[in-house]
């Protein structure tokens, strides 16, 4: 009988423990509520709310999440219990550190407030480095605008503060080469620069890719960027009328590695892994607007189109699994599971919400 008991108790921890080791989808609303996904049973198996901390969700999700974490920007305000906030304080934005209970449900770790009482959170990203997780926080001042405006502030896992940097700016497509001692962020727009941050000195220095392309002024646009290869995808407007010439940079080594022409207005997405771009799809309405078909174009680096999937109108490539196989497209009220290995769609799953931000937890 002891012996059977043993057993059943061994074969129950196992269990848990390969639980553990699946990615869950979570998809949080801007009211709080979220809900958790089970990628391999394809349906929601958690719904909750995270109102009782007080957290109120309003932008990005910090990737990639770390083991049971998931860090959120949340409104400063809420989670401060402020009465009757200012305009400033409203918009003002912090860190959340949200992790998973023994028993699968969310609490709240802690919370990291701005460094500046007038400094606003604008996303970061989670890196390794040496072995050690590291948080890198974007910040802005009320007011200011531009990558040479912004600070980083530098955080360890418990969220203490090692270093400030001044002008310049770390998200999700920032990349880390290591073996350099160096984080790389493109600029989305002017200056059309590549910044550099020396993490043992903490200087910071920039390059150019204004040479790529045509000359000409407001004819070049950063499209899309991996963090995974330090690989940068600037686009040319000014070539034939609805045609457009991207060219595939990697900013370390200063390489075109391909370049080829598009007639296509979309949003770009680069996945080293599959040595792939993804082409979102996106129309210009008459009289302004922008509607979003559903249509996603898989490329490979030369510009050639190997797969088209038709996906739910109004949504958006929002994240992808620590392995890279599986991708998440939100959609109104809806998550499709994209198995990446062969780009086709594993499964769809209800949400009880219209938009939310996605984030996977091992």
């Amino acid at each position: 009988m002891l012996r059977s008991i043993i057993l059943t108790w061994l074969v129950c921890l196992l269990a848990s423990a390969e639980a553990r080791t699946e990615e869950s989808i979570y998809v949080f609303s801007n009211d709080t509520r979220f809900v958790e996904i089970s990628p391999a049973e394809e349906r929601i198996v958690d719904v909750g709310s995270l109102w009782h901390m007080d957290v109120l969700i309003v932008g990005s999700v910090l990737r990639p999440s770390t083991q049971g974490s998931i860090f959120l920007e949340t409104k400063v305000w809420k989670l401060l219990k402020i009465e009757n906030p200012t305009r400033e304080q409203w918009e003002q934005r912090g860190l959340v550190k949200i992790d998973r209970t023994h028993k699968g449900g969310l609490r709240l770790d802690r919370f990291i407030a701005p460094p500046d009482t007038n400094a606003s959170l604008q996303g970061g990203r989670i890196l390794q480095i040496q072995g050690e997780l590291r948080l890198f926080l974007t910040w802005v001042p009320e007011a200011a605008f531009g990558t040479d405006h912004m600070f980083v502030s530098i955080h360890d896992r418990r969220g203490k503060m090692l270093r400030r940097v001044e002008n310049f700016a770390v998200w999700n497509r920032s990349c880390l080469e290591e073996s350099l001692g160096r984080i790389y962020t493109p600029v989305f727009g002017e200056p059309r620069d590549i910044r550099a941050l020396d993490l043992q000195s903490g200087t910071v220095s920039s390059s150019s890719y204004e040479h790529l392309g045509a000359r000409t002024f407001f004819s070049k646009f950063a499209a899309a960027a991996s963090p995974e290869d330090c690989l940068l995808l600037v686009g040319d407007r000014q070539r034939k009328r609805g045609i457009q010439t991207f060219h595939l940079y990697g900013y370390v080594n200063e390489r075109v590695l391909s370049k080829f022409q598009l007639s296509l207005d979309a949003d770009y997405q680069l996945l080293s892994r599959q040595e792939a771009i993804v082409a979102e799809e996106k129309e210009y309405l008459e009289g302004g607007g922008l509607r979003r078909p559903g249509r996603l174009h898989v490329l490979d680096y030369r510009g050639n189109v190997v797969h088209t999937l038709e996906l739910p109108e109004g949504g958006r490539l929002a994240a992808f699994s620590e392995d890279g196989k599986i991708g998440i497209y939100l959609s109104p009220r809806k998550v499709t599971i994209l198995n990446l290995s062969d780009f086709s769609v594993q499964g769809e799953v209800d949400i009880p919400f219209e938009h939310g931000h996605v984030a996977l937890l091992r």
